[in-house]
């Protein structure tokens, strides 16, 4: 049977579906990138950065992840992120986030550099959220920031970040 009869042949209860991850560190996987047109007049075009998560990192809480259930297939979260293009400072941003995925920025063809992302390794801290879509449903997912090139120096950055993050929030409860 090819995969697409097998995916047909499925019922809608057998599909796994994501399950909002604990906080930490994940090894992200760029699945790609587009700018989109403002959605309303005298609005900012924004580029949509998609990453599926490949796994966690030491800082996540391996209770937190058990709780997920053995097997987890983690490629099933993705992750987006949209860079709103407003000012210069923007435009900035977002080639840094292509650079920290190590694509080659050099020059005007930011299709070419979107076509190099796709593949790319990078880390980033995510944290659980919730929101209630348009049609009134609950939805729970994870947030992505603090993106860092996907290397072992880049790892301890992160779990660094995150210990600073945890030290914050018990001073605060003081």
């Amino acid at each position: 049977m090819s995969d697409y009869e097998n995916i047909l042949s499925k019922g809608w209860d057998n599909i796994p579906q994501p399950k909002q991850l604990p906080e930490g560190s994940y090894l992200l996987v760029s699945r790609g990138a587009s700018i989109q047109a403002p959605t309303k007049e005298g609005g900012n075009p924004n580029i949509l950065f998609v990453h599926s998560v490949k796994e966690a990192m030491d800082d996540v809480d391996d209770g937190d992840l058990k709780k997920l259930g053995d097997g987890y297939d983690f490629s099933l979260n993705r992750i987006f992120t949209r860079v709103w293009l407003e000012t210069a400072a923007d435009y900035s941003g977002a080639r840094a986030m292509l650079k920290k995925h190590g694509v080659d920025t050099s020059g005007d063809d930011y299709k070419e550099a979107f076509k190099d992302l796709r593949g790319k390794e990078i880390v980033a801290f995510l944290t659980p959220h919730s929101f209630v879509n348009n049609a009134g449903d609950e939805v729970q997912d994870n947030r992505a920031s603090n993106f860092v090139p996907a290397n072992a120096y880049a790892y301890s950055q992160v779990a660094a970040q995150r210990a600073l993050h945890t030290e914050r929030l018990k001073i605060t409860a003081k």
